[in-house]
């Protein structure tokens, strides 16, 4: 996956991104245990604010998760 970035910013200027499901799928195990539900809500939360603050520039966080979206430009070419 790092080969696939490091091609994408060859060609192209990374202007934002952002992974989702990261950390935040820690929580799903605990939902399909009968009474831990809410403690697996409160995981879930945790990750979630974890993914949107850490999963927002290349490094573990970002790497973990599942799902990316970038937000790529084409640099000017004078």
């Amino acid at each position: 996956m790092r080969e696939t970035f490091r091609l994408f910013q060859n060609y192209f200027e990374i202007a934002d991104m952002q992974g989702f499901m990261g950390m935040v799928k820690l929580g799903f195990p605990f939902q399909i245990i009968p009474g831990l539900d809410n403690f697996g809500k409160v995981i879930e939360g945790w990750g979630l604010k974890f993914d949107n603050k850490y999963a927002r520039s290349f490094g573990v966080p970002f790497f973990l998760c599942w799902f990316s979206t970038l937000q790529l430009r084409k640099p000017d070419r004078k």
